[in-house]
């Protein structure tokens, strides 16, 4: 199976680190076989776990992901820096409707998208609108938003196409990229926060009290506060008047080392987005577990600095896996020099 993978370019090497040699097709896209990392002399997707690098393994034993038994499709879910995958169910250099109605005709739902990511200089723009009226001409209704079928394609020097049931892609979003409407938000770390949430899947609805840590200027607090959720902002700093003005949100002007050692109060979540390197950063969040209820998420940033990433990713999750079970690591779209850990509290019991 190969596959065209997307990642931020400034982390290219890293993608090659985590997964393997690829060929690349233009900025941040890929075109990846597995080749590299599957076991020698067998036609399957399943990786040699003694092909992955040690610093990526490292992580994976952190994850508690089962190495022995790895896919091609797993190892790419894992990987922190291939921000979106899809497989590559054929190669053109037009579009076969023919093939392309013969695949889709294996799906029961009509509900499609289409989503093309074109290549420098691509003669194929405008396909995306061609592909489109061409479904609808067959019945096929198109929502951007919410599809039950996605048609992937990459439009560089040949079409690379895939067909997938929306629910079992890795994002929302064509390339992994989503794009959110800009109207109350505090600061631009408040989509790093949503892109999370709707990443990792995270279901709010059984958490009703979050902790924020080095809160302001309030982005984070804004979008959990915002899904109903109770937040008490931990910052010595002031927060946007539009977060202090929500009836579930209470600024705490402290910082969270000070506050955590007389606090008696309980939450479902721990968010941190502060300005410190991961491992400081994950001494505080654990040093928080004892006022998690059983089961609470915990979303956290690790800054990264420009040499030695891989170490500093290694030590901030060795860390917090002390008192979490770390569940996804990603560098998502809306992050910068940084990545995302999201979790849960272990079972104390």
């Amino acid at each position: 199976m190969n596959y065209i993978i997307y990642y931020d370019d400034n982390y290219r090497k890293y993608v090659e680190y985590e997964i393997g040699k690829f060929v690349e097709l233009s900025n941040g896209v890929g075109l990846y076989s597995g080749e590299s990392v599957i076991e020698d002399n067998k036609k399957s997707n399943i990786v040699d776990k003694e092909k992955l690098s040690s610093g990526f393994n490292n992580i994976l034993q952190l994850m508690q992901v089962d190495t022995s038994n790895l896919t091609l499709s797993q190892l790419l879910d894992k990987s922190i820096f291939v921000r979106f995958y899809h497989k590559i169910d054929y190669v053109c250099n037009d579009i076969d409707y023919n093939v392309l109605m013969s695949i889709l005709s294996k799906y029961e739902s009509k509900i499609v998208s289409v989503r093309v990511v074109y290549g420098k200089d691509s003669k194929y723009k405008g396909i995306t609108q061609t592909i489109a009226d061409y479904l609808i001409n067959f019945g096929y209704t198109i929502d951007v938003k919410s599809p039950n079928v996605v048609i992937s394609i990459y439009a560089g020097d040949r079409l690379y196409l895939s067909i997938d049931l929306a629910n079992e892609l890795s994002s929302n979003y064509r390339a992994g990229e989503p794009h959110y409407h800009k109207e109350e938000e505090i600061s631009r770390a408040e989509f790093k926060l949503l892109e999370a949430i709707e990443r990792f899947k995270i279901d709010t609805k059984g958490i009703h009290n979050a902790i924020d840590l080095g809160a302001s200027p309030g982005g984070w607090t804004h979008c959990l506060a915002k899904l109903g959720i109770f937040v008490t902002a931990v910052d010595p700093a002031q927060l946007d008047n539009k977060v202090l003005k929500m009836s579930n949100v209470e600024h705490i002007r402290q910082l969270a080392q000070d506050y955590l050692k007389n606090n008696n109060n309980r939450y479902d979540m721990i968010v941190n987005d502060m300005k410190m390197f991961g491992d400081k950063s994950a001494h505080i969040v654990c040093n928080c577990a004892g006022s998690l209820n059983n089961g609470a998420k915990v979303v956290m940033t690790i800054k990264l600095a420009e040499i030695n990433l891989y170490e500093q990713i290694v030590r901030a999750i060795t860390i917090l896996s002390s008192k979490f079970n770390i569940l996804n690591i990603k560098k998502l779209f809306h992050t910068r020099q940084e990545v995302i850990v999201y979790g849960c509290l272990k079972n104390t019991k």
